[in-house]
């Protein structure tokens, strides 16, 4: 036999004796074997990053797709806690809306106008407390990150105070009374079991408004802006404490000519970093 067949042999025997150490226990109230509760515990893709000398938790991966032509960004990252009323936690939605939305000043026309992404854009989800960047069709990643990073940057487009009536409008302007029933009871019922009572969502809503109305709010939303949108983007230097205080998780998806481009981008904007690849067969459960 070839020693190519029998190697790749081996490593299916292997990998099939691991299986069966993984594999469900019947009896009830029997605990999992140790390792297949360890990859639970872990992630399974995250697991397999670990297993190719990459860290335990990575913020910046990169999915690789060679039969696309374009990228995709799909950054995410906390905010504060779930319904929070904090004010931290507030001022840091409000900073982070100030570029959500579809306004003339935002991330999402400008970006469009430009060509360097087509669905795309920054949102702040009040509810779940964290922040997200979006960009689909993205010819070049790295580009388009660069082009987002000098609007951010760019002082000119956060000099008037209305845009913090703009970012309020972002935050609390959701509502359901469009829906047919149906959809409205599915979705109060899965807002229940997370406990988003109306009470909650009250009191966040509530708290938002008057702090928007707050004398100096402007001033304290502008300098909290950049540190913000730090968690979400890449370019403006890392944010405090590291991506991983925030559980950022910042993916790229696209062939590997773009993740090659967005990964010497990612290390010359924040030195240490890396984008760890996985591919379509790390995400089989199996």
């Amino acid at each position: 036999m070839l020693p190519d067949v029998e190697a790749l042999l081996a490593r299916l025997r292997a990998q099939a004796g691991e299986a069966a150490d993984e594999a469900p226990v019947d009896e009830p109230g029997a605990a999992a074997p140790p390792r297949a509760a360890a990859r639970r515990a872990e992630g399974v893709v995250a697991a397999r990053v670990r297993a190719r000398g990459g860290p335990a938790a990575p913020a910046l991966w990169g999915l690789v797709h060679e039969t696309g032509s374009t990228g995709v960004l799909v950054h995410g990252a906390a905010l504060g806690g779930r319904a929070s009323a904090r004010r931290d936690d507030l001022l840091d939605l409000l900073a982070a809306s100030l570029d959500a939305g579809g306004g003339p000043h935002a991330f999402f026309m400008n970006t469009w106008a430009a060509g360097l992404a087509y669905s795309n854009g920054l949102r702040a989800a009040p509810l779940w407390g964290r922040a997200s960047y979006y960009a689909e069709r993205c010819p070049d990643l790295a580009q388009t990150m660069r082009f987002v990073v000098d609007l951010a940057r760019d002082p000119a487009r956060h000099e008037d105070p209305w845009l913090l009536e703009y970012a309020l409008a972002q935050l609390v302007s959701g509502t359901r009374v469009t829906d047919r029933v149906e959809a409205r009871a599915r979705g109060m019922a899965a807002d229940l079991v997370d406990g988003l009572t109306p009470e909650v969502v009250r009191a966040q809503r509530e708290a938002l408004l008057a702090l928007a109305r707050a004398e100096g709010a402007w001033a304290e939303v502008g300098a909290r802006r950049l540190p913000a949108l730090r968690r979400v983007l890449v370019g403006l230097g890392a944010p405090e404490g590291g991506r991983a205080a925030h559980e950022g998780v910042l993916l790229a998806i696209g062939p590997e000519r773009l993740l090659a481009g967005w990964e010497a981008y990612v290390r010359a904007s924040e030195p240490g970093e890396a984008v760890h690849r996985i591919w379509p067969a790390d995400l089989w459960l199996a």
